[in-house]
């Protein structure tokens, strides 16, 4: 697969993930934590390069975080009894500058709304559910599971429909 333009902006750095259908790139969550930008349970978070998927939308964000009680923040609502983790994967503006997202972690600024999908799903720790989600971006990489919301029932085949609302289903 050619590697193709950045969107905007910086040349982007070689991506963590790839495969004949995408690209991924991990955001160096420690990195930005450590410029003083709070990650509030965020466990990781991939900026996706999906150009088949969408004739508009070519790159997505999903961010995983944990359930767990953080303080100075509501808790969490729980959808799934016993969920421990939650994802959410949005679409991003196209015409901004990926690269700058990757470095920055700050992605979740372009999104569009609303959501392309949210769920939650337990698993045994944190280390399961980061594999689970990069195992989810794999498929994506590989054209197997849409990130639009086109593909949405790819989605609720791996992780249930309790955060879609009932209309949507």
């Amino acid at each position: 697969m050619s590697e193709p333009e950045p969107a905007k902006g910086d040349i982007m750095p070689p991506p963590d993930k790839s495969d004949d259908y995408g690209m991924a790139w991990r955001v160096n969550l420690a990195a930005v934590e450590g410029q003083g930008v709070p990650i509030n349970g965020t466990l990781a978070q991939w900026i996706i390069e999906a150009r088949w998927a969408h004739p508009f939308w070519h790159s997505y964000v999903l961010t995983l975080v944990h359930l767990r009680p953080i303080e100075g923040f509501e808790p969490a609502i729980i959808h799934v009894p016993n969920a421990q983790y939650e994802f959410t994967l949005f679409a991003l503006q196209p015409d901004q500058d990926r690269a700058a997202m990757v470095r920055e972690a700050n992605a979740i600024r372009f999104r569009l709304e609303p959501c392309n999908f949210m769920a939650q799903f337990w698993e045994v720790n944190d280390e399961a559910a980061i594999q689970r989600i990069a195992e989810t971006i794999d498929l994506v990489l590989a054209a197997k599971l849409n990130p639009d919301t086109d593909g949405r029932q790819g989605w609720i085949k791996l992780f249930g429909n309790a955060g879609i609302r009932p209309e949507w289903r």
